[in-house]
């Protein structure tokens, strides 16, 4: 009798005991299958999330920010440049603004020499390399002095990448219409104190022909670089 009450007790506390055993068995195979589900999670969200990134980069380099051409009426002078972000100043500014002017001074001024050749050709001077050697002195301080005076008409920013830089891209773009003006204005300023200080260089200086060479050299090199880009296409 004795040993079948301490069979009955033990049979009992076996069954008392035996859901709470089974439960924690259960709950220690779920525990790491639901921590695997939650990596698995994880993983696919920063796949997504790094593909996006990198979408979002071909993006940007497919459209340059601030990126124009010239053409008829425009010269466009860009340029961009990479600074930390802790470093990101007005001094870089205006070091990228100097870059974009430079660009301009150094394109405009190739083409200025056209100008005068093509004015010259429209008249009868004697001593005529003479008259261009002064032409063509007072045009390029003409040309410096406007450019200088010229601030960015574009500038972006990226954000900032995973080595604390940014990218700013900035250009400046000038009215052909409104260089040619100034040119024709400073150039004939330039020739007058000259012919004064010197009577043997005194130069009858057309003002709107010389306008008009500038005018058709600067429209006809837009309209060649935009002949040239269309065959590209």
């Amino acid at each position: 009798m004795k040993t079948l009450r301490i069979t009955t007790v033990a049979l009992l506390a076996l069954l008392l005991c035996a859901p709470d055993a089974f439960c924690a068995r259960k709950k220690k195979q779920e525990t790491p299958q639901e921590t695997t589900e939650d990596i698995e999670r994880q993983i696919l969200l920063m796949q997504k999330q790094k593909e996006l990134k990198k979408a979002k980069r071909s993006a940007t380099a497919v459209e340059i920010p601030c990126q124009d051409y010239d053409d008829e009426q425009w010269y466009v002078g860009t340029g961009k440049a990479r600074v930390r972000s802790d470093k990101l100043s007005t001094e870089e500014y205006t070091k990228l603004l100097k870059s974009c002017q430079l660009l301009l001074k150094s394109k405009i001024k190739g083409r200025y020499q056209a100008v005068v050749r093509d004015y010259f050709e429209q008249l009868d001077v004697n001593e005529k390399s003479t008259v261009t050697s002064h032409i063509e002195s007072a045009g390029q301080q003409v040309i410096d002095q406007y450019l200088d005076d010229t601030q960015e008409t574009c500038r972006e920013e990226t954000d900032e990448d995973d080595q604390g830089y940014v990218t700013v891209y900035m250009n400046v773009k000038i009215s052909k219409r409104q260089l040619a003006s100034a040119m024709t204005d400073g150039v004939a300023k330039q020739i007058s104190k000259e012919s004064a200080k010197d009577k043997a260089m005194q130069v009858r200086f057309n003002e709107e022909k010389f306008r008009q060479s500038a005018l058709k050299v600067f429209e006809r090199e837009g309209k060649d670089a935009k002949a040239e880009a269309s065959q590209g296409e």
